[in-house]
């Protein structure tokens, strides 16, 4: 059966609150970053919290309707050479890569103090296959696996101390990423 774990994250009031270890953080799939709600969304807010009225839960998705997207998603085919991408991507984020790595990327690898893990790899590889579902595809892109990479990696990759005194974020060594690592 499915089954969905969701946590938010508050950038203000962290008094009393503790980081989770990177190795749980590894374990979610997705970091989303949540701005603020446009105008409207914002109205609803207040409309619906000034005058709550009876809570009325609408299922979206049936656990059969979740099972077929599995098992639909599971069919959606990745070419060899965009599993590779995916998996050179996430093995580039790490500080401690292979010798021969350009010169970009050398520098690049001083803003990571850890890169992403494994598990990194393979939700990148589920979440191309999904984006490419949602496109109405039965095969990934390389554009899919780069739609998913910000999402997928910048909770699994840490800025290193000098990475954080020069403001740069995860998000900006992802693009830098994407931008260095060569598409197939």
């Amino acid at each position: 059966k499915p089954f969905f774990v969701l946590a938010t994250q508050n950038p203000i009031e962290q008094e009393g609150t503790f980081r989770l270890p990177e190795a749980q953080v590894d374990r979610f799939l997705l970091k989303i970053l949540a701005g603020y709600p446009d105008m409207e969304e914002e109205l609803e807010i207040v409309r619906r919290v000034a005058d709550p009225g009876p809570a009325v839960l609408k299922p979206l998705l049936s656990v059969e309707d979740i099972e077929f997207l599995r098992s639909a998603a599971r069919s959606v085919r990745v070419e060899h050479d965009i599993l590779d991408y995916a998996v050179r991507l996430v093995r580039a984020s790490r500080p401690s890569g292979d010798d021969g790595a350009p010169q970009a990327l050398r520098e690049l690898r001083r803003y990571v103090e850890y890169g992403a893990s494994p598990r990194a790899s393979i939700y990148l590889y589920r979440c191309a296959r999904v984006g490419a579902l949602f496109a109405g595809r039965d095969y990934v892109l390389p554009e899919d696996v780069k739609a998913a990479a910000l999402p997928v990696l910048r909770h699994r990759i840490i800025p290193s101390y000098e990475a954080e005194a020069e403001g740069i974020t995860s998000d900006a060594v992802i693009r830098r990423l994407l931008s260095i690592v060569p598409v197939p």
